[in-house]
């Protein structure tokens, strides 16, 4: 399940990620935009993509695709919308969690920084995984005072 968001402004931008039969990976509505100081919602929109999973579409006209966060974020273009943005990747892969913040690359796109990157214990429960990724996306956005960004802690 990959599951990722864009923090910007405050707001978390968290989409249903598609998997085209190519394996690509499309944002796409419904997307949930959430305050990152509102722990339960977001602890709830993170829970609602994870148990709706990644829906599988067929390989689509990329050229007519509709911008989905620039739509929501009253911008008029992606790099408008990236400027000041932070990215984030969540996974879980056979009951394992991990999140990692994403860094520019030199072309422009984004690459997680795997220095960076948090795995959650096997075992984990999705409601702990939830609050964890919370509580690291709020941490680095400095919404709240972190505890630690290491599960378990």
């Amino acid at each position: 399940m990959n599951c990722g968001c864009y923090v910007r402004q405050g707001l978390v931008y968290l989409p249903t990620w598609a998997k085209t039969v190519d394996g690509v990976y499309l944002a796409q509505e419904p997307l949930a935009v959430v305050s990152v100081r509102d722990t339960p919602e977001l602890e709830l929109a993170f829970k609602e993509k994870f148990l709706h999973g990644n829906p599988r579409i067929p390989r689509p006209d990329f050229r007519a695709l509709k911008p989905i966060f620039e739509t929501h974020a009253g911008v008029k273009s992606w790099s408008s919308f990236e400027r000041g943005a932070a990215s984030w990747s969540v996974t879980e892969r056979d009951g394992i969690y991990e999140i990692c913040i994403g860094r520019r690359c030199r072309n422009g796109g984004w690459e997680d920084d795997h220095e960076r990157k948090v795995i959650f214990p096997p075992g984990t429960t999705l409601d702990e995984a939830c609050r964890r990724i919370v509580e690291i996306i709020q941490a680095e956005a400095g919404a709240i005072r972190p505890r630690s960004i290491h599960p378990g802690s």
